[in-house]
């Protein structure tokens, strides 16, 4: 199983975990809520949640993730067995 669904479905999890359960104020940090306009308009304003927020949360956790992703491409695996 590849990293990129693991982490896609840890995301789907938290959001169906905050949706259901959390306080409104986690919203800020839900990535699937974040991508919905509705959120940041209306009734839905008291949540905090503005479009320079998402735009900036994206920013940075989009750079967080290709960083990991480079470096995670970079690391030597050794093979057991194999000696240099």
């Amino acid at each position: 199983m590849t990293l990129g669904i693991l982490v896609a479905s840890f995301f789907v999890f938290l959001d169906v975990m905050i949706y259901n359960s959390w306080t409104p104020k986690a919203y800020l940090f839900s990535p699937v809520t974040l991508a919905q306009l509705k959120v940041m308009s209306g009734n839905n304003l008291s949540y905090g949640v503005s479009l320079e927020y998402a735009v900036v949360f994206f920013a940075v956790t989009i750079t967080l993730f290709i960083v990991i992703c480079l470096g995670s491409g970079t690391k030597k695996i050794k093979k057991w067995g194999q000696q240099k």
